[in-house]
């Protein structure tokens, strides 16, 4: 049985953010490999060479 815990934290005021996730999931054994999509509204800009690869 999997459970999880996930929270997004934001660094930083002002222009320069930093989005940080956490996420415990419980009942996993091994490795394993998430990924996470977040859709932002067009109004936000986002530099796209800010964004690790």
């Amino acid at each position: 049985n999997l459970s999880a815990d996930f929270k997004r934290i934001i660094l930083f005021n002002g222009f320069h953010r930093i989005l940080s996730y956490r996420i415990n999931i419980h009942g996993l054994k091994g490795k394993t490999k998430l990924l996470i999509k977040e859709n932002f509204p067009k109004e936000i800009y986002i530099d796209p060479y800010q964004i690790p690869r």
